[in-house]
């Protein structure tokens, strides 16, 4: 089992509960006439009455509704720059217009997570290469080097990284472009995920949906066999772990769909969905 964070915006539960309001509406009215009528009030009788406990039933859920979508509405994460990034988020996609000195940098916050080991992974892209640099910020405020990557100019192009174990936890991600040397452009970050394991008994793959590598975690070192099968069966790669916990996969070039990966040891075959997208 693995716990992702995504930079992706979430849905509440407002829809589906204005979608029941007319139904439990008579149910919650019912209980408030009830009590009432017992005491042969005959004013009780009256529509003005049961109007008003109805609109009273109505509020209360109302109340119950907003309540409900802001302790489940969590926060986005934030980004932000000096006045020389032009950040613009929309659903899962970053683009950050620069004119950047030599070292400055932009950052997001993910104080929401608690950062164990797991992995890193986005998309990337700009219309011309560059170096990207990613650090941590714990929460002790020490700077740890995460990755360096070439980025080529055209389409989008994944990062994946493993993150190890720190005693402190990561509370922000740092990006350079080019660091130690100016930029003027456009970069654009695309499902920016980190995944951490909770579960070091099953096999697992990040990230998933992925549109190139995977690194697939496995529970022990005895496994000796990785192989990716299509939707039809057919066996379209197999990988040797050759005593790894950690093998990364290269789909780069398989169809899109959904695939299934069987992980093989002696006493154990256990199987899991990857989607590529």
């Amino acid at each position: 089992m693995q716990c992702v964070w995504r930079l992706t915006p979430k849905l509440t539960a407002a829809g589906p509960l204005a979608i029941i309001y007319k139904t439990i509406l008579n149910r919650i009215s019912g209980p408030f006439l009830k009590p009432l009528s017992k005491l042969n009030l005959s004013i009780m009788k009256r529509p003005i009455y049961k109007q008003l406990i109805r609109l009273m039933s109505l509020a209360m859920l109302v109340f119950i509704q907003l309540s409900f979508t802001a302790r489940t509405n969590e926060p986005q994460a934030t980004w932000y720059g000096n006045d020389h990034f032009k950040i613009r988020q929309e659903q899962d996609v970053v683009t950050v217009n620069m004119s950047k000195m030599p070292w400055e940098s932009f950052a997001t916050d993910v104080r929401q997570l608690e950062l164990a080991e797991g992995f890193l992974s986005f998309d990337v892209k700009s219309d011309r290469p560059f170096t990207l640099r990613v650090d941590g910020l714990t929460v002790n405020d020490e700077q740890i080097e995460l990755l360096t990557q070439e980025i080529g100019a055209g389409d989008f192009q994944q990062v994946i990284q493993h993150l190890q174990s720190n005693s402190s936890k990561i509370n922000h991600l740092i990006f350079y472009v080019n660091p130690g040397h100016e930029f003027f452009g456009e970069v654009k970050i695309k499902g920016l995920g980190i995944s951490t394991y909770t579960d070091d008994s099953k096999v697992t793959v990040f990230p998933n949906p992925s549109s190139g590598d995977v690194i697939v975690q496995l529970p022990n070192r005895e496994f000796t066999q990785l192989v990716l099968f299509d939707e039809s069966g057919n066996e379209v790669l197999r990988e040797s772990p050759a005593g790894a916990r950690r093998v990364k996969l290269n789909l780069e070039g398989k169809k899109q769909g959904l695939y299934v990966l069987r992980a093989i040891s002696k006493g154990d075959v256990q199987t899991t969905k990857v989607i590529i997208k």
